[in-house]
């Protein structure tokens, strides 16, 4: 699993460990299935995926598509778990069509540690050699990770090792074991999350091998093109992210050299690392209907995770329109609507608004008007109840030519209680490059979001099983540990670059898993500055601190 590298200065060489993470959102997993004879179905459920939904009830059901509704208008929390339905839905539809009556089920928080999906356990091994200089020349990452007999799902770590670091040797390996547990499902940055955890840890090892700064050698071995598709990377500004990241930390003031900083008798460490997430977008249609009132409504099948579509939507289409928000209406979360794409793989937003902005234009042309507002003043002279219109966009051919990636750097910093093996964070800076942002305010939190959920992935979530049944052992939001507001420090975030119009026309790239990949990385990169002791198995908790 290691290369044979004879001409390197410096050889890393470790094995990074990650647990067992369960999703814990605010809601629980619920539906109420109604059927309409034996061939029409309504469900009320959480969906990240409404079309999607549409289809497997569809198809498990033997049923028309077009007799499925599905109504989801809010999510209470999604991070992958609710992208498609569990078994315990399609036996509440089924049950519900044999006693022709509304049936109702909510998922206990016991079952949802077993029955919705968790992010596997994984184990990576990984190399690094390079040069005196600090130049890499081989990056050997070998995962592993678990699923279940039922159904495959792997973790794939690796998806991060061609496009972070240029080296001219790269060895990829993904292996999948097949355990008695639930099945694994999405988790937030499903892969990038546990390998950013191993790459930038060893990054950070790499960098007190070889005595350079960290900041410097990850600048030193950026790389212009994904090494697996030979493709340029486009609008990338990851050398902006460290280089601001660092002036807005003050890093330059940080003493190479472990238990040199001291506060109140802790340690005291600073630590940083990258973050990563591919650029992705799919196929997404829109309708927007003109009112004589001067009002805009915007339907599509798309929903809100919390994340901030309605408003995303909102802004988009008052900008296009040349209209305020408050005179824009958004319906989503319908399959009745058009297909408003996938809350999934930071799509959302990359997805919808440039369809958004496109009908909007559309609706204009229809309404033979250049604003509007001159469409409801003909609309009122004429008498017309609207104008409407429906616009699509896709990807087109420009994946063939570019690779899109979004790109971060986070830096903070932890004090750690030696004695009792308490380790805060006390600090934190965030900076990213994600494209054209739509909502500065919304697009902050969900970053924040992002570092609160990878603290978590650093200091304490972690599911263990019974050996006996293979059961968890944590059944509720008291026994399975996450962060609170006490555990979180100020997160400045920052956002910087340029639109990606190569991407799509808006230049949005999206943003709600960027967040949280790297951060345990630069949590255990501190540990590290702070005390010395070099920890490679997450989470980070006092026994592992003290021994």
């Amino acid at each position: 699993r290691y290369l044979a590298i004879t001409d390197a200065a410096v050889n890393i060489r470790a094995a990074y460990k990650t647990s067992t993470e369960i999703h814990a959102p605010m809601e629980p997993h619920a539906i109420i299935a109604h059927w309409q004879g034996l061939d029409s179905l309504t469900v009320y459920e959480a969906s990240q995926f409404v079309m999607g939904s549409q289809r497997t009830y569809s198809q498990l059901f033997s049923i028309p598509s077009e007799k499925v509704r599905i109504i989801t208008p809010y999510i209470g929390g999604a991070f992958g778990c609710k992208a498609f339905p569990w078994s315990h839905s399609i036996l509440c539809a089924a049950a519900a069509r044999q006693i022709q009556r509304p049936l109702k089920v909510v998922v206990s928080r016991r079952q949802m540690t077993a029955n919705t999906g968790h992010r596997s356990e994984t184990e990576q091994n990984l190399q690094l050699a390079a040069k005196a200089d600090g130049k890499l020349i081989a990056i050997s990452h070998y995962a592993k990770s678990s699923t279940s007999p039922v159904d495959v799902f792997a973790e794939p770590c690796t998806g991060i090792t061609p496009v972070m670091y240029a080296a001219p040797n790269l060895k990829l390996n993904q292996e999948l074991g097949v355990l008695n547990v639930g099945v694994p499902t999405f988790m937030r940055a499903p892969g990038e999350t546990p390998g950013m955890w191993a790459m930038e840890s060893a990054m950070d090892e790499l960098a007190w091998a070889l005595n350079i700064d960290p900041v410097e050698l990850r600048l030193k071995n950026e790389t212009e093109k994904n090494q697996k598709t030979g493709l340029p990377f486009s609008a990338k500004h990851f050398a902006d992210c460290l280089q601001i990241g660092a002036e807005k930390f003050g890093w330059k003031d940080r003493v190479m050299k472990p238990r040199s900083l001291t506060r109140d008798g802790k340690l005291i460490g600073w630590g940083m690392a990258a973050a990563t997430f591919p650029g992705l977008r799919r196929n997404s249609s829109v309708k927007v209907r003109l009112l004589p009132n001067g009002n805009a409504h915007i339907l599509t099948a798309a929903n809100d995770m919390g994340t901030g579509a309605y408003t995303m939507i909102a802004m988009t289409a008052a900008e296009a329109l040349g209209i305020s928000v408050d005179k824009i209406k958004v319906e989503i979360g319908d399959s009745l609507l058009p297909d408003g794409g996938l809350a999934g793989g930071s799509m959302m937003t990359a997805s919808l608004a440039p369809t958004v902005f496109k009908a909007c234009q559309e609706v204009l042309k229809v309404a033979k008007c250049n604003t509007a507002t001159e469409a409801c003043q003909s609309l009122q002279q004429s008498g017309q109840a609207a104008f409407e219109a429906t616009a699509s966009s896709a990807p087109g051919e420009e994946g063939k030519k570019w690779a899109f990636q979004s790109w971060g750097a986070h830096f903070c910093e932890v004090s750690v209680d030696e004695e009792i093996g308490r380790l805060r964070v006390t600090r934190w800076v965030s900076v990213m490059n994600v494209g054209q942002v739509i909502n500065a305010k919304a697009a902050a939190s969900q970053i924040r979001g992002g570092v609160i959920m990878g603290i978590g992935d650093a200091l304490m979530e972690a599911c263990h099983f019974d050996p006996h049944t293979g059961y968890p052992v944590v059944y509720d939001l008291a026994t399975y540990h996450y962060p609170a507001h006490a555990d979180i420090p100020r997160i400045d975030v920052t956002f910087v670059g340029k639109p990606d119009l190569n991407f799509n026309p808006l230049g949005v790239r999206g943003l709600g898993e960027i967040g949280i990949t790297g951060v345990a990385a630069a949590v255990g990169n501190a540990v590290y500055h702070a005390t010395g002791k070099r920890l490679r198995s997450l989470p980070l908790t006092p026994d592992k601190l003290m021994a």
